[in-house]
């Protein structure tokens, strides 16, 4: 894993901006509890306080593999920690035209593709960096954290760049831990 991955991930900043994301509450309780590098570049993190599990993956291309390590880990995380995990996959390029049957748009965020998971997670997301919304600054100004996560690791520097100018705090906060 780089170093530039892995201070972000172990930021405890970091970790509370994950935690409001996608548990819409706070639990500083929540600690690194693993970081794994899989193949086609994929990051599994993990992590876990006494009632919460949350499972971040960050990959280019998003793939019918990556759903099946995602949902082989999430299995393994219930079995060893009795906590069905929220599951939060960043695609920093494109998920694969395969899955997109298998995903379906959420009322809760227009970023957010969600997939049926009762059996093995509390929730499946995948959050894509598509950049075809970063025309208005006004709406670059307030994007979704997790859709800022997946534009910085995508390393996409004209659109870093874009949301630096107009004073995204998300990513002014990433690109401030470096």
């Amino acid at each position: 894993m780089d170093c530039r991955v892995l201070n972000i991930i172990q930021n405890l900043d970091f970790i509370n901006l994950i935690t409001q994301s996608v548990l819409n509450e706070d639990d500083r309780n929540l600690v690194l509890t693993s970081a794994e590098l899989l193949a086609n570049n994929f990051h599994l993190i993990l992590y876990l306080s006494e009632s919460h599990a949350i499972l971040l993956g960050i990959q280019p291309n998003v793939t019918r593999m990556s759903l099946k390590q995602a949902i082989g880990k999430s299995l393994r995380v219930f079995e060893q920690y009795k906590i069905q995990p929220s599951v939060f996959i960043l695609c920093t390029n494109t998920i694969s035209p395969s899955l997109q049957p298998l995903l379906s748009s959420t009322s809760q965020n227009s970023h957010w593709q969600i997939t049926k998971c009762s059996m093995w997670a509390e929730k499946f997301v995948i959050i894509s960096n598509d950049a075809t919304f970063l025309h208005d600054a006004e709406a670059c100004k307030h994007l979704d954290p997790l859709v800022v996560l997946a534009i910085y690791f995508s390393g996409d520097e004209n659109q870093i760049e874009k949301l630096l100018n107009v004073g995204n705090t998300t990513m002014q906060f990433v690109h401030s831990i470096q």
